[in-house]
């Protein structure tokens, strides 16, 4: 037996790049090709993952490695041997158990359990529907907002205020209050946001206590007396000792420090006594104190000092006690409706049969942590001897508790278990990610000594083993050399318990080698930070480009959607395709914000605002010329003799020639009426993937919510963060993510336009926690930390930021094979990120430089590609006519045959492309690289249409021809109804025009024909002296069509 397997729980600690996922499979596929009384069947092997992507990553390498054992092809023999080995069977033996398992899993498919925890959890509810009170059709929420959304109408529906009810002032005192702190008067919008905790996993245990909690007005009007008390007290010992400063005369000489301490004494003795403003105002460092304590010692004042030490004392005694009462009384009425909504959500699961993803885990944590494992798999209907946890480190507390009574009996019956992570990777704690629970394996993570959960910890340490994947086959050796270098200089500012993270961190190289790095912490503070990030992200892709990389093997991170959509803005600006879930931001395109500002003007029809909106949006971007100033004509004066205007509907509808009714026109629903729009304003769709989107987004609300046009711009602008452009990969086009979206991930070249990964916000704005019993709500400031219990978790959670940063950090770093770029300007506002500096100082000297350190490590050589055949991808045509009759044509059998063009052909359409877009040498090579960017020109051919255009442009003719006029470039000369020509160039001046064809092929009399045709155009619509012209490639040079006896007769 494999020396894996030596313990029946095998915890895999997977680095970035070390083979996680073939470690998992090759595991997963032992259990099914072992001998027969060790053979595990399909059905009885479970395994999870994070997410959707992952799940199915690893049923595709399950079947894809299967595949390849099963039918022995001579480029898997090695991959045969190798598993058969591992198994410890033959390669013959192998193959046919191979071919075995592959059909069973074929015609017994729904028995290949690789799935999310979500969905294996989904199938213990249903397991347990009867349990929980549910029907058996009750419904998924994925969105949690939206079942919190409707809480909060149904509470506001609810308040009654002729019954003046409890609810009602509820309400009513919160919303009094908020007025009353100049906050948001909108209590839905206030209520949405400060009850999004109640969906967090992570604080059930406190919601449970919070929807308990009695909030009686007695409790609200004792805390408000013992408030006023506390006042009282703090206005005399002020009194007192302003007193007592007049009665002694003492003056800044008689203290220590002098000035600067005597200066604050005065200032505190001035404040008002509200509590709260005291402390938040109040001058009290340690230096004034130490001060203070230093003018005793010495004995310079010994009535005033004194008596001023002790009440600085009794201020710091005080001041935990006055911000928890202040959070008591200024949160009653918060935390009172919160409780509402907690138990409305409650309500809605039962009354409604929705259950959110959120509350699985809690839902199964009732269900499973008591119960034995025989009973779990009795209502479940199936039993599984095997578990394999993929992405362990981003698995929450109460996932990982509910699956350990499945695990733990099947390590009672020396099943094998198989659990793989990497806590270096751990991003996912805004999901409640827990990763101390991987580092803590084999023993069960148990911060609260849990006595039941000790008691199966013991085992599983008894039970289990933790094997480290030390070699990294993604990254170039240089690659890895720095990250081994630079998160090991990184491990002495971590904190404490995330240093655990890293204690599998340096790896051995395996992938290519070389490898280059090229980092720049710039520490000017008067930069532009978007222009130089913007100039120094083009320098790179163009030498990569011209390194011989395509713009697909180029992957750039950012920390959020907003920085990615700057990116991808920017280089959209230069000509280059992006390929981005996250950056393509639908609303950033100037067609889908006109349309959208007309569906609010529709909306609110006589609303002048909107008019004016509309208006100024459509001459400042759809009218190139005096925009302004056709805007401005669109107002009128109330008189004569008046300053004042009003905006017109009708000299809008003047100057725009829009018609007048459009904005009346009913509709069927809001997919039509925003095509009739895009044709109003002659924008065809099929040619912006934006406005594609858009109606996407429009058909699914219909299907959805009906024609409800006020409500989809609701929903639109609630979620316009969300929706973005998926565009398909292609080689042309480079790719944008945020470092979250790239773990799991590998690219050839990675940009991080700025490393500084520190969100500086937490995870949330707002923190529940429980103090003395009461559950407060805390932003977890320097001022609130005071109080004793939220300093500890202030300081656990400043750490844990600390790690969220780093980890994400290590992730991005992780992710390229060839290059690493980088770039980080002006520091950073947190400390952690300042100790880059130094980091790279100690690590790389040479690289220091008086305004930055640019690091560069490694080499950086070209590289050549393989050509490959190339795709063309699917481009949709514009249906004019929609379902009305489409006119049908019949392909020619020549027609046909020219579908699939030879290289010669290829060549010669892509340098008429070049040619019809070029009036100079430098215009023709610029038309080249673009067209290499964008994906008109292949690559293949980069070599070839250089040398095409270097004799084309060092023929004196052709340059004259060039220079004898305005070239116009794809003109269509129209004859009659039926024939339209194209000439590739036509130029004119004011004597004659000149028309040119480009051929790459050999000499033809229809060449001269064709040029003949577009000459008699010419003359029709009235030209006089025209001559035309052929050039031919391969040095046949410039050809004249005599055009004499044509244009003569």
């Amino acid at each position: 037996m494999n020396s894996d397997v030596s313990k029946p729980l095998l915890i895999v600690n997977a680095s970035a790049g070390s083979g996680k996922t073939y470690n998992l499979v090759r595991n997963y596929l032992r259990l099914l090709l072992t001998e027969e009384f060790d053979r595990a069947e399909i059905g009885q092997i479970m395994a999870m993952t994070f997410t959707n992507k992952a799940s199915i990553e690893m049923k595709s390498r399950i079947m894809s490695d299967l595949n390849k054992l099963a039918h022995g092809k001579e480029e898997s023999r090695d991959y045969l041997i190798e598993t058969a080995q591992f198994v410890g069977a033959s390669p013959e033996s192998i193959q046919k158990k191979a071919q075995i398992v592959l059909s069973k899993i074929l015609h017994q498919y729904e028995d290949f359990n690789v799935m999310t925890i979500d969905k294996f959890n989904l199938k213990l509810i249903r397991s347990f529907s009867k349990d929980l009170d549910l029907p058996d059709n009750f419904e998924i929420s994925l969105d949690d907002s939206l079942v919190l959304e409707k809480a909060i109408d149904e509470l506001l529906n609810n308040i009654d205020s002729k019954n003046q009810t409890k609810l009602y002032q509820l309400a009513l005192n919160f919303a009094k209050s908020n007025l009353e702190d100049e906050n948001d008067w909108n209590l839905k919008k206030i209520l949405l946001s400060k009850a999004i905790v109640l969906t967090n996993e992570g604080y059930f245990q406190i919601i449970k206590t919070l929807t308990k909690t009695n909030f009686k007005k007695e409790q609200l009007d004792l805390w408000k007396t013992q408030f006023k008390a506390e006042k009282d007290e703090l206005m005399i010992r002020l009194n007192s000792l302003n007193r007592l400063l007049l009665e002694t005369g003492v003056s800044a000489d008689a203290f220590a420090g002098k000035t600067t301490t005597f200066k604050a004494i005065i200032f505190n003795l001035k404040l008002n006594s509200d509590l709260i403003f005291f402390l938040k105002e109040s001058k009290r460092t340690e230096a004034n104190e130490a001060n203070i304590l230093k003018t005793i010692e010495e004995g310079k004042e010994t009535q005033f000092a004194p008596a001023y030490l002790d009440f600085l004392q009794f201020i710091s005694k005080k001041s935990p006690f006055w911000i928890e009462l202040d959070f008591k009384i200024q949160q009653f009425h918060l935390l009172a409706i919160l409780k509402e909504l907690a138990l409305s959500m409650d309500d809605i699961r039962n009354k409604e049969s929705i259950i959110r993803v959120s509350e699985f885990n809690k839902l199964v944590a009732e269900l499973v942590q008591n119960e034995d494992a025989p009973f779990i798999y009795e209502r479940l209907g199936s039993r599984f001897n095997h578990f394999f946890l993929d992405e362990f480190q981003d698995t929450s507390r109460l996932q990982w508790l509910n699956i350990v009574p499945l695990i733990h009996n099947s390590l009672g019956s020396n099943y094998f278990n198989f659990i793989v992570g990497d806590p270096k990777q751990s991003i996912y704690r805004f999901k409640n990610g827990v990763a101390e629970q991987f580092v803590a394996l084999p023993a069960i993570f148990n911060p609260e000594n849990e006595p039941s959960i000790h008691q199966r910890s013991l085992f599983f340490q008894e039970m289990g083993i933790v094997k480290g994947l030390d070699d990294n086959w993604r990254s170039a050796e240089k690659i890895v050399a720095f990250n081994n270098q630079f998160f090991q200089e990184l491990l002495h500012f971590m904190p404490e318990n995330g240093q655990e993270f890293y204690n599998q961190l340096n790896q051995n190289p395996k992938g290519k080698k070389n490898g280059y790095v090229e980092l720049i912490l710039n520490k000017r503070k008067d930069l532009d930070t978007i222009e130089y990030t913007n100039s120094q992200l083009l320098t790179w892709i163009q030498q990569c480009i011209s390194d011989g990389y395509k713009p697909s093997d180029i992957c750039i991170l950012g920390r959020r959607k907003k920085d990615c959509n700057q990116y991808a803005n920017f280089l959209k600006s230069k000509g280059y395709q992006i390929v981005s879930s996250d950056s393509l931001l639908v609303n950033s395109d100037l067609f889908v914000q006109l349309t959208l500002t007309y569906c609010k003007w529709k909306v609110n029809r006589f609303d002048s605002q909107r008019a004016m909106q509309f208006a100024y949006f459509y001459f400042d971007h759809f009218k190139n010329e005096n925009n302004f100033a056709t805007y401005d004509s669109c107002f009128k004066t109330l008189d004569n003799n008046s300053s004042k205007v009003y905006f017109s509907e009708q000299l809008f509808f003047d100057q725009s020639k829009l018609d007048a009714n459009f904005l009346d026109a009913s509709f069927q629903n809001i997919y039509s009426l925003l095509v009739d729009f895009m044709k109003l304003i002659d924008v065809d769709p099929i040619e912006n993937n934006y406005l594609q989107q858009l109606l996407d987004l429009a058909y699914q609300f219909d299907m959805s919510n009906g024609p409800d046009l006020m409500e989809f711009i609701h929903y639109y602008e609630k979620n316009e963060e969300k929706f973005s452009v998926q565009l398909t990969e292609n080689e042309q086009a480079i790719q944008i993510m945020t470092a979250h979206k790239s773990k799991g991930l590998e690219f050839p070249v990675v940009m991080i336009p700025s490393f500084n990964f520190f969100s500086g916000g937490g995870n949330f704005d707002t923190y529940l926690m429980e103090i003395n019993e009461y559950v407060v709500e805390t932003k977890m400031s320097q001022f609130e930390a005071v109080i004793p219990e939220i300093k500890v978790e202030a300081e656990k959670e400043n750490d844990a930021k600390t790690m969220d940063a780093i980890n994400l950090l290590y992730v991005a770093f992780t992710r390229p094979q060839d290059r690493l770029y980088g770039i980080n300007i002006n520091g950073s506002k947190n400390s952690f990120f300042r100790n880059f500096e130094g980091v790279f100082s100690k690590l790389f000297p040479e690289a220091v430089q008086e305004t930055e350190i640019h690091v560069k490590f490694g080499e950086a050589p070209e590289i050549k590609h393989q050509s490959k055949k190339q795709t063309t991808d699917f481009s949709p045509e514009s249906i004019q006519n929609f379902l009305w009759f489409p006119e049908i044509s019949i392909q020619s059998t020549k027609e046909q045959e020219t579908d699939s063009l030879t290289t010669a052909q290829r060549i010669g359409k892509q340098f008429h492309f070049i040619m019809e877009k070029s009036d100079s040498k430098e215009t023709a090579f610029y038309a080249l690289m673009t067209g290499l960017l964008k994906g008109q020109i292949e690559q293949e051919f980069e070599g070839i249409l250089k040398q095409l255009l270097e004799e084309a442009f060092n023929d004196k003719h052709l340059i004259n021809l060039f220079e004898n006029g305005k070239h116009l470039n794809e003109r269509t000369l129209i004859f009659d109804v039926k024939t339209r020509l194209r000439p590739d160039k036509l130029i004119v001046s004011e004597k004659q025009a000149i028309v040119i064809d480009f051929k790459t092929g050999e000499k033809s009399q229809k060449h001269e024909e064709q040029v003949l045709g577009y000459m008699t155009v010419l003359r029709e619509i009235g030209m006089t002296e025209i001559r035309g012209y052929l050039y031919y490639t391969g040095g046949l040079g410039l050809v004249e069509v005599s055009g004499v006896d044509l244009l003569n007769s």
